[in-house]
């Protein structure tokens, strides 16, 4: 979705639907990398600073940094080792990319989000495939509880995960599990909106051997939803409760969970074309604050701290022992401190390594501009790396440079002339 669709959207506050702004979909996941990426950097930035603000503890706020087992260089200036992380072009020379840097794993960070989106969908996927292979038969429920502005996240988080869990005890379901349901797959989606607070809801593939048990169990699972919110205090009514099969068009229905992982692409294209308009839309995924926060929303700054140490450790995807056999499945559940690789595409050749603090302060708006440079000396011109290195410092536009410490302070580039270092 073009950027400028979006912030229109926006503007006029047309109420999100499935697929539509409310959790914007990204362009094909597998280009994630290529779409967007200095834009995620600065989101990342942002986030980091509006939760050190908000001082929530959370491994967002490391996430970018580079890791402790990176090669170190000793740095005169500062008398110290200092860790260098490698720097990549792509074959175009119209992107940058460096690595060996820490992933926090969450999928409300936007430099790791997109590959939690990747692989949620890729284990929903195969959720959806097994189950059609082997003839069985799926229902997709939408549960949901009644909210208000006053309605803390924490909370909701606590109850409606401990109804969620109650929801498959009981006799009823456990005649219904005699009787041929396998189980579900759960995904929470997290939405806020200035005048109706927290929505949190769970999406559920309900999966069973025959179409009457899968019904019956859908329609069961939303009556006991309904009335175990109640028992805790919580409101909601069945109407609101929404459960239908899923036929042919299984594999979007089934991305359908990942969608607010799914929505850092946009996020990062309004961060970047937004424009004040004193109003926001009725709904916002995570990405939406934090785009809104990147742009001096204050409101949605504190909403996203809330949002990240609220949902802090949160499971995105569980798999049953008796559904992965009788789905065939060996796939791991997925949560928030599991490994998170990098998202590498085909097309980027190693450059060489750069001081992290150094590269980070070439501002996002230089970075195309310091592309184009390493693919026209480093890989063209074939200019030795560190000459190529002293040609980027020349992009660098962060006046901390010229302050005490910093790497163009007069003592600094003194100690490094003495050394033998060259800048």
């Amino acid at each position: 979705m073009a950027a400028a669709v979006v912030v229109s959207r926006l503007k006029t506050g047309q109420r999100p639907g499935l697929g539509s702004i409310g959790n914007p979909p990204t362009p094909p996941l597998e280009n994630e990398a290529k779409n967007s990426g200095s834009l995620r950097f600065s989101l990342l930035l942002t986030a980091r600073k509006v939760l050190a603000k908000y001082e929530v503890k959370t491994s967002i706020r490391t996430c970018g940094n580079a890791r402790p087992d990176m090669q170190a260089d000793y740095d005169p200036a500062y008398d110290e080792f200092r860790p260098r992380v490698p720097l990549s072009v792509s074959t175009d020379g119209t992107r940058l990319r460096y690595s060996g840097l820490q992933n926090c794993g969450s999928p409300r960070c936007p430099k790791c989000a997109p590959v939690r989106g990747i692989q949620l969908s890729e284990r929903v996927g195969l959720v959806l495939n097994a189950a059609r292979a082997k003839g069985l038969h799926v229902q997709f429920v939408t549960l949901t509880a009644r909210h208000t502005i006053r309605t803390r996240l924490v909370d909701m988080r606590a109850a409606l995960g401990d109804v969620y869990r109650r929801c498959w005890d009981g006799k009823g379901m456990a005649r219904l599990k005699r009787e041929g349901l396998l189980g579900g797959v759960r995904v929470w989606e997290t939405t806020d909106g200035p005048k109706t607070g927290w929505h949190l809801h769970a999406h559920v593939l309900v999966i069973s051997e025959t179409a009457e048990n899968c019904e019956e169990a859908a329609q069961h699972l939303k009556g006991r939803w309904v009335d175990l919110l109640a028992k805790r205090g919580w409101k909601s009514s069945l109407a609101v409760q929404d459960s239908r099969p899923v036929t042919e068009g299984f594999q979007q229905l089934g991305a359908y969970g990942a969608e607010d992982m799914k929505g850092w692409g946009v996020a990062a294209e309004m961060a970047a074309g937004w424009v004040k308009s004193g109003r926001r839309p009725d709904r916002l995924s995570v990405p939406e604050l934090l785009a809104l926060a990147h742009v001096g929303d204050e409101w949605a700054a504190r909403r996203y701290a809330e949002a990240v140490e609220a949902l802090a450790g949160q499971r995105m995807f569980v798999l049953g022992p008796k559904l992965k056999r009788s789905l065939g499945l060996d796939v791991q559940d997925l949560a928030e401190d599991d490994v998170c690789p990098d998202l590498v595409p085909d097309d980027w050749r190693e450059m060489g390594r750069v001081e992290g603090e150094a590269w980070g302060a070439i501002g996002a708006d230089k970075r195309p501009a310091a592309a184009r440079l390493i693919y026209r000396k480093g890989l063209k011109e074939g200019e030795p790396w560190p000459v190529v290195v002293r040609r980027l410092a020349r992009l660098r536009d962060d006046r901390r440079d010229f302050e005490p410490g910093g790497m163009r302070h007069p003592v600094m580039a003194l100690r490094r002339l003495l050394a033998g270092v060259k800048l």
